[in-house]
């Protein structure tokens, strides 16, 4: 049986016959990675032409729950495609054991199509299957994330149709970090190669938030259950970011926490406050500003960089709000409990919302430093909808300052069009 949580293929048609083949590739790969989707294609696992018995052997495997071909006029003098990619894809597909086959028409109309596949294979009708037509030559980095979202809602729709409890929560990953070895998750949102040595371009981030966006309301679309239990390796801003945009469709989300070498954590919204003590200490700035500084030391005393960093940019606030545990960092959370966990990030919005009404302020800005676990950034942006404008920062430890700001967004007033 297939497994329908497994990757797509992605077949297209490489250069010189279609110099922008490559490139199409690897958007239609990047946006299905984006919205949850594991790929395969050559240039990526292979790193050379594969032969036919490679491609056999990766076409037949359980593990491949899909395929997506990009077909332009070009495919036509591809024998690989013709010959092998196309027979072993309609074989799959017409086992009728949950394979699904997208066809995307690029440039070309449903006859076209036809016309290439009915070569092989003598179908007379291909109007069962998923066939997305790019009226435009090319498939550009907006067409391909059409197509993602179309592809990621019909994966959506086929795990819930095939088998899925109605009960079992949908199971999702996040991952900046590391690319992911799980292969058990619904969905597995891949933001690894935007990363080199910890770092990214500012501009990756509004992808980020844009691929985030697109799952949340792809699952509030196809699916009426909104329990979902969520794990990852990701950056502390994407973090916040990712709890903020699922908060909007009052998701039932559960993260797990784990932590080197202890046992891992469930975090979600209904524990109660554990009592742990905090410290918590609030200066005043600008009284012209409507910036509020909110820093957070649990894995590690960050005060004296965000300082730093506020008099390098010469921002003042209106106030800076600095939140650590009362003995001190705690190497990397690790003897914090769940319920700590949701007591810091409750902590914190519940002091910047009480900073805002004392301050008298109707817009807010809050710039948010983070040194703490992952769970308490997810569960921290899960509670930011009230805010105006939220800054988000990213450590940098090689950088001066070593902070830098990555993203703005609005909580409260997020885009789901």
């Amino acid at each position: 049986m297939t497994d329908l949580k497994g990757r797509y293929f992605i077949s297209y048609r490489r250069s010189p016959a279609r110099l922008k083949g490559d490139k199409e590739g690897e958007l239609m790969s990047d946006a299905l990675r984006d919205r949850g989707i594991s790929t395969w294609r050559d240039l990526d696992d292979l790193g050379s032409d594969p032969t036919e018995e490679q491609l056999s052997l990766i076409l037949n495997a359980p593990s491949l729950a899909g395929a997506v071909m990009l077909v332009s006029k070009e495919v036509n003098t591809s024998e690989m495609i013709k010959n092998v990619e196309i027979h072993q894809i309609l074989k799959r597909h017409q086992a009728n054991d949950g394979f699904v086959l997208h066809i995307v028409a690029i440039g070309i109309d449903y006859g076209e199509v036809t016309e290439i596949f009915n070569q092989q294979t003598r179908l007379q009708d291909l109007s069962r299957f998923n066939i997305i037509k790019v009226s435009q030559n090319e498939l550009t980095s907006e067409g391909a994330i059409c197509v993602a979202n179309k592809i990621s809602k019909n994966r959506i729709r086929l795990i819930k149709n095939n088998g899925k409890d109605s009960e079992r929560p949908w199971t999702i990953g996040i991952y900046s970090r590391s690319a992911s070895k799980a292969n058990d998750l619904d969905l597995c949102i891949d933001f690894s190669r935007y990363f080199k040595d910890r770092s990214t371009i500012i501009s990756n981030y509004q992808t980020m938030l844009r691929a985030s966006t697109d799952v949340a309301k792809s699952l509030a679309t196809e699916s009426s259950n909104s329990k979902i239990v969520c794990r990852g390796l990701a950056s502390l801003p994407i973090g916040i970011l990712f709890g903020a945009v699922f908060s909007k469709f009052r998701f039932d989300l559960t993260w797990i926490q784990e932590f080197r070498g202890a046992e891992s954590q469930r975090l979600y919204l209904s524990l109660k406050d554990s009592g742990l003590v905090l410290s918590v200490r609030s200066s005043r700035g600008s009284p012209s500003s409507h910036d509020i500084v909110l820093a957070v030391s649990v894995s590690a005393d960050i005060e004296s960089a965000v300082t730093d960093y506020l008099n390098r940019q010469n921002l003042k606030p209106r106030a800076t709000l600095a939140i650590s545990l009362e003995n001190g960092p705690s190497k990397a959370g690790q003897s914090l409990s769940a319920n700590d966990c949701l007591t810091i990030a409750r902590r914190a919005i519940d002091e910047i919302r009480e900073l805002k009404d004392n301050l008298g302020l109707k817009l807010m800005n809050v710039h948010i430093f983070l040194s703490a676990p992952l769970g308490i950034a997810v569960f921290l942006g899960h509670q930011l909808n009230t805010v105006s404008n939220c800054y988000l920062y990213e450590h940098r430890p090689d950088s001066n300052p070593v902070y830098e700001q990555v993203l703005c967004f609005q909580p409260s007033n997020f885009n789901y069009n």
